[in-house]
């Protein structure tokens, strides 16, 4: 189990960011902030995958400026 959370601690991209960039915005854990971010998914995956999707573009945009 801890080597599950260490790799869910690391602060390396899986996808896009989103979750990582998230939680170093708000300063959290990136662990926590990818495990809600999947539970959000099973919940409701339709807007999670949309609203994902939009804050990785935006977040694309921000950063290349």
């Amino acid at each position: 189990m801890s080597s599950l959370m260490e790799r869910l601690d690391s602060s390396r991209r899986l996808v896009c960011g989103v979750c990582s960039k998230i939680a170093t915005q708000f300063g959290w854990s990136i662990a926590v902030s990818r495990i809600v971010a999947a539970i959000v998914l099973v919940v409701n995956p339709s807007v999670t995958l949309l609203v994902y999707m939009v804050i990785a573009v935006l977040m694309t945009q921000r950063s290349s400026y």
